[in-house]
Order: structure tokens, then C-alpha cells, then sequence
């Protein structure tokens, strides 16, 4: 296991450089604009807020992205029974139309309107209230995270005067109403996550990502985010009995020319040792001359084991993702 920092008061240090490390905790307010100008004038931003909500047959995730150039909004339901997706949005909206908090911490996380599709996200208190409509999907949710593990926190110096902040929370609480095609989920007790991204990536990056929200076999919740590539051993992290558990970065082996085969997932300290089995994909393709995204998100089942502080857990058809990304911003 990797120790973790605790988190910064500040993004930014006293010498005016970000605060760099892997932190267990919520990280502070990103606001890049505190860097020097010399630093600032050559980049650009990206920021998104990503959230996955699941439960015992349902597992729906959102994500709204500020591109710069552009909001990307899209969001699909997996229904565990059937092992399928059944509804699926996607939305490239003018930019700026997203409004996007500054950390989790945020009284306003998202706030997207255009047309007839709303992504709105406000924290009262503890709770957040959830309330998206996105052609076939609709989610009123309250989201509980008073009781959820802490968050690990990464901020990244990922060279040549790119620097990227990230912050993941899971096991949150979360109830209320999916709607999702012709299907419907009444939700009394769930959990969810959150991607919270904000930095200047290189203009072509590329990353493999897997994560998940469950259970063990024995029953116990668990959640898994790792990634391999960007901000790398950073992020990665292992959530369970309450606390957050640093792992080493992911190692993803798979074929990219098979879209439903299995991908292998490890990390490099060899706490993970997992298989996805997918069930059907999420793709997103975008091309706009220089500019291009090619985004492959398979959704299935975990299996395999996860050992924590010398305690090996075995994992039985999880529900989770992976994802090759490759981008040019």
C-alpha cells in the first residue's frame, strides 16, 4: 500500500508552484488561474465532473466536460439483469454552457442547460441533489456523503509546464428515481462516485482507466479506481471498511481490435488482480480537424481478488468499467 498526504490547505504552495502529492482527503478549491502568467498563458483547461451512481441491478453514470472548445454531455443506464445498456445520451453543446464547481467541496458541482437537457448537481448541507434529463434518462437522486471514505486527491506535474488535478470519491449514499429507456428504478439504497478532474493535459493523451462499486464476495463494499497513463499511481486507490487504501499504478492487457474481449487488470504492486468480462460499450468518437477524441468504455463484471494490508478479498462479478481514451485537445 502507498501512504497518502494528507491534503493541501492550498493548490497552490508559497513559492506559487502547485501543491504536488497524493493526498487522502478532498482536495482544496482548483483554481488554476493563481498560476504565475508565464505559466498560464500557453494552457489550456479541461475540467469535468464525472458521477456514477449503482446499485444492487443498475448502474448509471453522467459526466459533464468543459473542453475548452466545447461542453461534452453524455450519460448511460447498464441494467445488471439483462446485461445490457439500455439507454444512452450524448450531447456536444457550444462551449462554456457548463458551469463547473471548483472541488467536491463545491455548494454548486454542475450546472448545464441547453435545450431541452439539464445536468444539475447542488450540494444543501451534506446532501447533493441530483437532477439530470437527458433525452431517454432522468435521475432524481439525493446523494449522502457524510459517512463516505475520505477522497483521494492527486495533483500532477506532468511535465513541460502541464499540471493536472484530480480528486475521486466512492461509497457515497445515494437514493431516488432512474429513468432510462422504457425502464424505470425506484433506489432506497445505492452508492456512487465521483471524477472530479480539473488541469492542462498534454494536446494528446492518452490513458486506460477501470473502476468500479460493490461488493466483495463476502458482501462488503468496495471501490476501485485505477489507471494507467496521465496522472497514473497518483489516483489510484482502493476504498473499503472506511478508508482509503493507495495502490500502485494499473497495467491493463487487452485487444483493442475485440471490443467485448475481456480485459486483464493489475496494478503494479500486485494489490490487484482482476478480470472485466464486458457486457456491452460506451464509445464516444469526435473529430474536428486538429482536434479528436476516440473514447472506448466497456461495462461489465469484475473478478478476481484485491488484497488489502495483507488481507486478500475476492471479488465475484463486480459491476464496473474500463476505458481506453486517446485524445488530441
Amino acid at each position: 500500500m502507498r501512504d497518502l498526504s494528507d491534503p493541501p490547505v492550498s493548490l497552490l504552495g508559497r513559492s506559487r508552484a502547485p501543491a504536488f502529492g497524493s493526498y487522502g482527503g478532498a482536495l482544496p478549491p482548483v483554481d488554476w488561474a493563481q498560476l504565475p502568467t508565464r505559466g498560464r498563458g500557453a494552457l489550456r483547461t479541461k475540467h469535468w465532473i464525472y458521477a456514477t451512481l449503482a446499485c444492487d441491478d443498475l448502474l448509471v453514470a453522467v459526466a459533464v466536460i468543459d473542453l475548452g472548445y466545447a461542453t461534452k454531455v453524455f450519460a448511460f443506464a447498464f441494467d445488471k439483469v439483462s446485461r445490457s445498456v439500455v439507454a444512452r445520451e450524448s450531447i456536444l453543446a457550444p462551449p462554456k454552457l457548463a458551469r463547473l464547481a471548483s472541488s467536491l467541496e463545491g455548494e454548486r458541482l454542475i450546472d448545464f442547460h441547453f435545450g431541452g437537457s439539464t445536468v444539475v448537481m447542488n450540494r444543501d448541507r451534506h446532501a447533493i441533489r441530483a437532477s439530470v434529463k437527458l433525452g431517454s434518462i432522468a435521475i432524481d437522486a439525493e446523494l449522502d456523503d457524510t459517512n463516505a471514505p475520505p477522497s483521494i486527491g492527486a495533483v500532477v506535474d506532468l511535465g513541460g509546464q502541464h499540471f493536472h488535478a484530480t480528486e475521486k470519491r466512492s461509497l457515497v449514499a445515494w437514493r431516488g428515481a432512474v429513468v432510462a429507456g422504457t425502464q424505470r428504478w425506484a433506489v432506497r439504497e445505492g452508492v456512487a462516485g465521483f471524477d472530479f478532474s480539473c488541469g492542462f493535459p498534454h494536446r494528446k493523451t492518452h490513458w486506460h482507466w477501470g473502476y468500479f462499486l460493490g461488493t466483495t464476495a463476502a458482501g462488503e463494499p468496495i471501490a476501485m479506481n485505477l489507471v494507467e497513463g496521465f496522472v497514473g499511481e497518483a489516483e489510484c486507490a482502493v476504498w473499503f471498511r472506511g478508508k482509503v487504501h493507495g495502490v500502485g499504478e494499473g497495467r491493463f492487457t487487452f485487444d483493442r481490435t475485440r471490443s467485448y474481449g475481456k480485459w486483464e487488470v493489475r496494478s503494479t504492486d500486485g494489490a490487484i488482480d482482476l478480470t472485466l468480462t464486458p457486457c456491452d460499450v460506451h464509445e464516444e468518437f469526435l473529430e474536428l480537424g486538429i482536434i479528436g477524441a476516440r473514447y472506448r468504455q466497456p461495462i461489465g463484471l469484475f473478478s478476481g481478488s484485491i488484497s488489502i494490508d495483507g488481507e486478500r478479498l475476492n471479488i465475484d462479478k463486480a459491476v464496473g468499467v474500463v476505458e481506453d481514451q486517446r485524445v488530441r485537445w
